[in-house]
Formats: C-alpha cells, structure tokens, sequence
C-alpha cells in the first residue's frame, strides 16, 4: 500500500506569475523561509512550471502555500545559477510578496489518473469553491 499523496493546491493570481519562481514567505510575509535549490528546478521534462487550469486557475507544482511570493527571476535563468543564492540576493528580487486571489486544497490528489480533467471539472461546474479555502 503506498503512500497517499498531498491534495491538489489551486490557485489564481492577481497577475501572471506563470514563468516565476516561487519562494515561501514566513506569515508576517517579512522573511523567506522556503526556496529551492536550483537543481530542483532542472527537471527531465523541462521546469517544473504551474499547470494551466479553466478560468485563469493554476495547479501547484512547486509546493507553495498561502504564503508564497514570487521573484523576478525566471525558472530559466533561476536554474541556471550553479548553487543557491543567498536569502538576502532573493529577497531584494520579490516582486509581490501577496500574489494571490485564491487559494484552495482540493480533495482531488496527485493519484487520480485525470487530475486536470478532476479539477477543470470542479471549476466549470461552479465548485472548485466548496473545497477547503486557504486564501
């Protein structure tokens, strides 16, 4: 029997952040307490990008939470650095340390064999709002 996995985050933005990298911020939103290692962003089938959903929604990827922000560095050239950069370097670099409009952990979970068609069908059908609000 394996492991269950997280739910699903979703989440819309108040602008694109799509090609961003995202860093966790501390509640107070004054310190980062999460960012990846460049190499987490190398992945064999490209970067580890959001997925696109109906309406404007995106499916999380990176592990962010309520708390995230995004930097002004793009996945390319963040992946490209040859170790981590330093906390203060990434926090002169945050361009919105409140992105997000909405945030929701969804029931659906990383197992189900369509999670995009799951979670598309939760938005067109008006319900993508009864499953737990985080933001």
């Amino acid at each position: 029997m394996g492991i269950p996995l997280p739910p699903c985050l979703v989440y819309k933005t108040k602008q694109d952040y799509f090609n961003k990298v995202p860093v966790v911020l501390s509640p107070d939103r004054t310190r980062i307490v999460s960012f990846p290692d460049p190499a987490d962003l190398r992945l064999s089938d490209g970067y580890p990008y959001p997925v696109k959903l109906d309406s404007g929604y995106l499916l999380d990827r990176r592990g962010i939470s309520p708390f995230v922000a995004f930097l002004a560095i793009s996945y390319d050239e963040y992946a490209a650095f040859t170790t981590a950069p330093t906390v203060n370097y990434l926090a002169g670099r945050i361009l919105d340390d409140d992105p997000l409009k909405e945030m929701y952990e969804c029931a659906v979970n990383y197992n189900d064999s369509d999670v995009v068609s799951s979670l598309n069908r939760l938005i067109g059908e008006s319900k993508l709002r009864t499953q737990k609000r985080l933001k």
